[in-house]
């Protein structure tokens, strides 16, 4: 919006005529003609004469309130039939042909007002609206606060406590308060917060929630119930909805809590621990060794390759197994302290001097030794 230059008009008022060097001819004049002192009344002589002036017609304000008071003090036509104002308390009124009406208060006030419905206005505060023609409008408070307004929905705000807000056409919306929080809302009903003390929190379209804490500490959580959650020493916890929950330590520890009631821990050193509800638990290193332990503290333990080696009966009997490199059963340490050791094809003898012939076919992983005779039904050794 340009504001017109404001036409040069020849004025006549007490205040322009002091700043008038040419008048001091018409003083002089005007006291020889009325005697001394009577150039006081010069300007209300002039003024006089002027509403007296047929070619002048008397202009009334028809504004009302505290707008403006009857426009009678000074009128005068200026160029292009242009008018000029000046209230007796100091306002100033232009008027264009073309519609254009600008006001200027003593006060410090102002308004413009343009022929297509715009206009400027400033009230003595310091106040100051824009609005333009196509329902645009601006604000501007003197505290600093500012109000924008256009015509496809944007907004934007700003508050004298340094607050903003921001709305866009497509639905977005953001708030950023003083104290450095922050809320914005998307279309499609997702939200981002962020708080004073640095909280932030997403809220998702689908119902998944994430908090992160100025601590570190934070959480994601799904609609479905699945969760991830840290807490501020580095722990993360995951829950599931089949009820499973897995905590995961600083050390790089994990732990699985199941819904059966079954438990897995790994160690920091890589072990591996399953307990389960009948009481039985198994330990498994990092090198693939298993140990099976049962309720009734009988042992089965088992190399890196599956081949059970040791058998604890839980009563105190034991039995030994080794393999040879095809992992073929090639000695056993029996229960009763003996040794089997495999001599030849289907041929035993123990450190005692006994012999067998037979197959040992092998050991399952619950500790359960199969035998096969060469002249016999074959049995079971079991743990």
């Amino acid at each position: 919006m340009t504001a017109e230059r404001t036409p040069e008009l020849p004025v006549v008022n007490e205040r322009d005529a002091e700043r008038a060097g040419d008048v001091r001819e018409l003083v002089a004049i005007v006291e020889e003609m009325n005697g001394a002192h009577s150039a006081n009344n010069v300007f209300e002589l002039t003024r006089a004469r002027m509403l007296r002036d047929s070619s002048l017609p008397a202009v009334n304000e028809a504004r009302t309130g505290t707008d403006l008071t009857r426009a009678d003090h000074v009128n005068q036509p200026g160029q292009g039939n242009n008018w000029y104002q000046e209230l007796p308390d100091g306002t100033r009124i232009w008027r264009y042909p073309d519609g254009t009406y600008i006001r200027q208060g003593a006060d410090g006030s102002f308004l413009r007002q343009n022929p297509d419905g715009s206009f400027i206005r400033r009230d003595a505060a310091g106040n100051t609206v824009w609005r333009y023609a196509d329902g645009r409008e601006v604000r501007q408070g003197a505290d600093g606060s500012l109000y924008i307004r256009g015509t496809d929905g944007y907004l934007y705000e700003r508050r004298a406590d340094g607050s903003q807000h921001w709305r866009y056409p497509d639905g977005r919306e953001i708030f950023q308060r003083a104290d450095g929080s922050m809320f914005a809302r998307n279309a499609d009903g997702s939200t981002y917060e962020r708080r004073a003390d640095g909280t932030q929190i997403w809220k998702f379209a689908d119902g998944t929630i994430v908090q992160k804490n100025p601590d570190g500490s934070g959480f994601m959580r799904k609609p479905d119930g699945t969760s991830v959650e840290q807490l501020r020493d580095g722990t993360i916890i995951w829950r599931y909805p089949d009820g499973r929950v897995i905590r995961q330590n600083p050390d790089g520890s994990r732990e699985q809590r199941n819904p059966d009631g079954s438990v897995f821990r790994q160690l920091p050193d890589g072990t591996i621990v399953r307990e389960y509800p009948n009481g039985m638990r198994t330990i498994q290193g990092r090198d693939g060794h298993r140990e099976r332990q049962y309720p009734d503290r009988s042992r089965v333990a088992a190399d890196g390759r599956g081949q059970v080696q040791f058998i604890d009966s839980g009563n105190g009997l034991t039995r030994d197994i080794a393999y040879d490199q095809s992992g073929r059963i090639v000695r056993i340490k029996g229960v009763d302290g003996s040794t089997w050791v495999m001599q030849g094809r289907n041929y035993w003898v123990n450190d005692r001097g006994e012999q067998w012939r037979g197959i040992v076919r092998g050991v399952d992983q619950e500790g359960n030794v199969y035998y096969h005779p060469e002249n016999g039904q074959s049995f079971i050794h079991r743990r």
